[in-house]
C-alpha cells in the first residue's frame, strides 16, 4: 500500500487514463520520464489536497493538470 498513487489528471482515454484511478506499484513505466504526467500521480493519503490543489489557480498540480489537456 506504501507505493499506492492515484491519477489526479484530465480524462486520457487514448492513453488509458482516467481520474482517481489507483496504481498499486506506483508511478506506470509509462509516464515516469514524462516530465509532466508523472507530477499527475499523487499518493493516496495526498488525494484530497491533491483534488484542492488541481482545482486552484496557480498550483503547481492546476498548471500541470491544464499541460496534460494542452497534450492529450
Amino acid at each position: 500500500m506504501e507505493n499506492q498513487v492515484v491519477y489526479v489528471g484530465p480524462p486520457l482515454k487514448k492513453q488509458g487514463l482516467s481520474p482517481y484511478m489507483v496504481y498499486r506499484d506506483g508511478i506506470p513505466a509509462a509516464w515516469k520520464d514524462d516530465d509532466v504526467m508523472k507530477r499527475l500521480f499523487v499518493p493516496v493519503s495526498g488525494l484530497n489536497k491533491a483534488m484542492e490543489e488541481v482545482g486552484k489557480k496557480g498550483t503547481m498540480l492546476h498548471t500541470f493538470y491544464q499541460k496534460a489537456l494542452k497534450e492529450a
